[in-house]
C-alpha cells in the first residue's frame, strides 16, 4: 500500500514541521511527504475562497502514487507506524460530543485519512468552491483582524453530498485546546496532536 502524507501549515516554526517530517520518515520510510504553506501573499484559508486550501493539498497529494492519503497538521506527530488503515472513505476522529462548530459528525483534520479514491472525487467535484462554504458554519473569526475558513466543516459537508463514507480511526489523540493537553502514550497512540516539540 502507497501511503502520502500531506502536511499543511501556516506560522508554525520550521523546527517543528521538521520533527513532524522526520518522524513519518522513520515510521513509514516509503511513504511519500507533500509539504504545503499558506503563507501571505497568496493565502488560501481564507473566507473568500471557500475550500481552494483543501483543493490545493489533495491535488498535490493525487500527484503520488498514494493508495491512502492522510493530511496531518505540522504539530500533529507520529508515535507508532499504523499496520491497517480503515476502509471508510474518510477516516479520523470525530469532534467531541459529535459536533463541531455547531455541525455534526465532522472529522479533526488534524490527522484524517482518505481512500485516494475519496480524495479524485472530491477534487474533481468542483464542490470546494462552492460558494456556500464562504459564509458560516463555515467560517471561524479567529480574533478581531482576522477570519479564516473552516476546512474540516467544509471538507464534511462535501462528503456528505457526494455520498461518501466516513469511519472512526482508532490510535488517535486529538485535541484542539493547546491548554488541555494529555500526556501521549507512545505504545498505543499512532498519532498526537498537538504537540509543542
Amino acid at each position: 500500500m502507497n501511503i502520502t502524507f500531506a502536511i499543511t501549515s501556516y506560522q508554525e516554526p520550521a523546527e517543528l514541521v521538521a520533527k513532524s517530517v522526520a518522524a513519518l520518515k522513520t515510521l513509514y520510510p516509503d511513504a511519500s511527504v507533500v509539504q504545503l504553506s499558506d503563507l501571505a501573499p497568496n493565502r488560501l484559508k481564507l473566507p473568500q475562497f471557500a475550500g481552494t486550501w483543501t483543493l490545493r493539498w489533495m491535488q498535490a497529494a493525487l500527484a503520488t502514487n498514494a493508495d491512502v492519503i492522510v493530511k496531518i497538521d505540522p504539530d500533529t506527530r507520529a508515535y507508532k507506524a499504523v499496520t491497517t488503515f480503515p476502509t471508510a472513505d474518510i477516516f479520523g476522529q470525530i469532534a467531541k460530543n459529535g459536533v463541531y462548530y455547531n455541525l455534526k459528525g465532522v472529522i479533526h483534520g488534524a490527522a484524517i485519512g482518505f481512500q485516494r479514491s475519496a480524495v479524485q472525487k472530491i477534487a474533481n467535484s468542483g464542490l470546494l468552491l462552492d460558494k456556500k462554504y464562504t459564509a458560516l458554519p463555515y467560517v471561524f473569526s479567529r480574533d478581531e483582524k482576522e477570519a479564516i475558513s473552516l476546512q474540516d466543516p467544509i471538507v464534511h459537508d462535501v462528503s456528505i453530498r457526494l455520498g461518501l463514507t466516513t469511519g472512526s480511526w482508532e490510535g488517535l489523540q486529538i485535541q484542539t485546546r493547546w491548554e488541555q493537553i494529555k500526556k501521549v502514550d507512545t505504545s498505543k497512540v499512532t498519532f498526537a496532536h498537538p504537540v509543542k516539540d
